[in-house]
This record gives C-alpha cells, sequence and structure tokens, in this order.
C-alpha cells in the first residue's frame, strides 16, 4: 500500500502543468510576503518623512504600543475630547486633518469611527466631532447597541429569530472588555497572507483533476480495474496521495509566506483582541487564535477540494471538465449576488469557499444558521458542510471508480 501511495504521489508531481501551478503559488508567496515587507509604510513625524520597510514595522509597533495598553473608557474617551478641541473638519477628503488628528492614530481612529457608524453604513471621521464627551463616550456600550440594532432591523430577506437574537447577543458579552491594545501591523500582513492562500485551492484543483479521468483517457481504466487491487487499494492509494498532496502543499505555502514575514519583523501582536479589527466582532478570540482558525479552515477546505475534484474526476472521466467545474465553483461565486428576497439563497451563497476563506470578514458577520433549537455560526455552518462534502465525496470516489464499465 505504501508504494502504491508512493507512486501515485510521484505521479503527482510528474506533469509539467503540476509543477508550473505548483511553483507558481509558492513564487506568488515569497513575492507578497518580500513586498508587504519592503514596502510597509510609515510617516515619522519628527523627521516628516515617510520610512519603508523592516523599520516602518519597528516604528510602528513602538507609536502603538506607547499609546496605552488597554483601551478603558477614560482613555477613548480623552483621544475623542483632543480630536475635538481642534475644531477641524474631518472630511474624508481633508489633507488637514489626516495630518494633524488621524495620520499617527489611524488605526485606533477607524476603529473609534466603525463603532459610531450606523448600521450599514461606511464609516465617516466626522461621526468623531458628534460623539457626546460629558459622561464618557460610552464605547463598549456603543457596541452592544449597535450589535442589537443590527439584530433587530427589519430585512426584505428575513429577520433574526429571538433564538438567534439570544445567541449573538450572549456571544458579545463573553467578549472581554476593555481591549487589550498594541501594534497588529505584522498581524495584519499576515492575514492578507492567509487570504492569498486562496490560489492554492486553484492549485490542487489542477493537480487532482487528472488522478482518475487521465487513466480512463489513456485507457489504463481497463487494464486497472481487472487488476487485484484495481478496485480497492488503488482508489485508496490515489485518494490518500491526493488527500496528502493537498494538504502539504497547502501548509508549506502558507508557512512559506507567513514564515518571511515573522523572520523579518516577528509575530508581535498575536496576543491581542480580534475586536482590533472590528468592534463588533461577536467572538473572544485573540488574533493569534484567529489565524490559526483560518490556517485550519483553509486545510479543510483544501480538504473538501481535493476529494470532491477526485469524485468528479471519477464520474465525469474528464480532466478538463473536472477543472472547468472546479474553476466555476471557485470563481462563479464572485460573481453571485446576496440576494434582497431570499434568504435561503444568501445562507447558501455564504458558505462557498471564495466566502468562507475571508475569514476576517467571515467573523464580523453576524450569520447564523438555524436548525429548530440548534443555532450554528457562520464558520460552524461552514466547517460542518466541508465535513460533509467531504465524507460523501470520499465515498462517491471509489463508487465511481470501480464501477466504471469500458465501452467495447
Amino acid at each position: 500500500m505504501k508504494s502504491m501511495i508512493y507512486f501515485e504521489f510521484a505521479k503527482i508531481f510528474r506533469r509539467k502543468v503540476n509543477v508550473i501551478v505548483m511553483l507558481a503559488g509558492i513564487v506568488l508567496m515569497v513575492v507578497c510576503a518580500v513586498n508587504y515587507v519592503r514596502q510597509e509604510p510609515f510617516y515619522d513625524k519628527a523627521s516628516g518623512t515617510y520610512v519603508n520597510g523592516r523599520e516602518a514595522f519597528r516604528l510602528e509597533e513602538k507609536a502603538n504600543n506607547e499609546m496605552t495598553d488597554y483601551l478603558t473608557e477614560e482613555y477613548l474617551t480623552g483621544v475623542v475630547e483632543g480630536i475635538q478641541e481642534k475644531y477641524i473638519d474631518m472630511d474624508m477628503e481633508s489633507d488637514k486633518a489626516y495630518e494633524q488628528v488621524i495620520q499617527t492614530k489611524e488605526d485606533l481612529i477607524s476603529l473609534i469611527c466603525k463603532n459610531y457608524a450606523d448600521v450599514g453604513e461606511e464609516m465617516d471621521w466626522n461621526k468623531l466631532n458628534e460623539i457626546s464627551t460629558e459622561d464618557g463616550i460610552g464605547f463598549y456600550e456603543r457596541r452592544l447597541d449597535k450589535v442589537e440594532e443590527r439584530l433587530n432591523m427589519d430585512f426584505s430577506y428575513g429577520n433574526y429569530s429571538e433564538a438567534e437574537k439570544e445567541f449573538w447577543m450572549e456571544k458579545e458579552k463573553e467578549v472581554q472588555t476593555p481591549f487589550a491594545w498594541g501594534d497588529k501591523t505584522v498581524m495584519n500582513k499576515i492575514w492578507t497572507m492567509m487570504e492569498v492562500g486562496f490560489y492554492f485551492l486553484f492549485v490542487i484543483a489542477v493537480c487532482t483533476a487528472p488522478v482518475f479521468a487521465s487513466e480512463y483517457e489513456s485507457g489504463a481504466s481497463a487494464l486497472l480495474l481487472t487488476t487485484r487491487y484495481g478496485k480497492t487499494k488503488l482508489i485508496y492509494a490515489k485518494i490518500l496521495a491526493s488527500v496528502l498532496f493537498a494538504l502539504v502543499y497547502t501548509a508549506v505555502g502558507l508557512g512559506i509566506g507567513v514564515g518571511i514575514l515573522g523572520l523579518a519583523v516577528g509575530f508581535h501582536g498575536a496576543e491581542l483582541p480580534v475586536q482590533l479589527w472590528d468592534s463588533i466582532i461577536p467572538y473572544d478570540w485573540s488574533i493569534g487564535k484567529t489565524l490559526w482558525i483560518s490556517f485550519a479552515i483553509i486545510l479543510l477546505i483544501g480538504l473538501m477540494i481535493s476529494l470532491l475534484t477526485l469524485l468528479l474526476s471519477a464520474r465525469v472521466k474528464s480532466g478538463l471538465s473536472t477543472l472547468v467545474i472546479m474553476f466555476a465553483l471557485l470563481v462563479g461565486p464572485t460573481f453571485l449576488p446576496m440576494s434582497k428576497t431570499s434568504g435561503l439563497w444568501n445562507h447558501i451563497n455564504y458558505l462557498f469557499p471564495v466566502r468562507v476563506t475571508m475569514t476576517k470578514e467571515a467573523i464580523s458577520t453576524l450569520n447564523s444558521y438555524q436548525f429548530g433549537p440548534v443555532i450554528l455560526s457562520y464558520l460552524g455552518m461552514a466547517v460542518l458542510t466541508y465535513v460533509v462534502v467531504s465524507v460523501i465525496s470520499f465515498f462517491g470516489i471509489g463508487n465511481g471508480f470501480a464501477r466504471h464499465q469500458v465501452s467495447k
């Protein structure tokens, strides 16, 4: 069995097309990682110039860590009062406002603005001039109020049930406050590297599409199915080799990108709360933990893609047709808009890989799936869906190839 797995694994690497797309994926990660380090900008107010590269990361870390350790109500109120005292029009296009108020504290000010933006509206820096500071700005109270407003809105495609409202509010209240504060610049770049990893799903599809289809196209299936292990061990060897390739290649590719960033600028900021990305995120997770969860989800999607591709390869019997179907599954949903009338369609649309791999947006979405008394979060439903699809595909692969009848 081991020799069969090794042989099938080697076949994947012998195809020139496979090698090209694999190398392209690794090169993409290396180029992105290097560019993220080299092109990172930081405005040095003391010299009035921009600094780039590793020095920019160092200065950003120093500047953010010197602000405060925790975003207490007192500290946040002081920040807003300091801005209001300047009496500057905070229009998004105002250079004066950006240079005097925002430039050196953009992450913090953006977090405050997002928290006070109305549900469904874009961030508006002018909101800072409208916040009452008489009894403190009530940042954390506003955070919960905003979530409650969202849950109680009337949507054309259907509203939240009372059970869903309670589910999300309980999660929101579990989040620890006040938020710890620090520099998350490196974590932002690592997050982007995770999203670039979506390309690896295409690599998996390209490399596994011919695994069964090539046997049909070459006529080898007629011989293989008559051998001793043609309908048993051979099938499992192909599946295990393909899954092993998908998981190892994806893990190595992501590891290379993240490793370059880490070696260049470190991994500081992993302990910070994920709410520094968006205050209403309902998970009491650190950014580091969230990145690990994102990594695990990408691996799960890679597993599902490999098994689903193998299923199509065994059933459709054409490598090209299999690729067309898989590319449509991966890219097509990008062009599928959310419905204004069908909540069911929206729930399905959210589960396509192109949306789930954007985990940063996924955890900010109060999207839930209710089955009677059981409520699953967006990520919980995505994991369940991909596990089910993987299991169904696994059992369908063997039946599809073993029952193949060669036309006379």
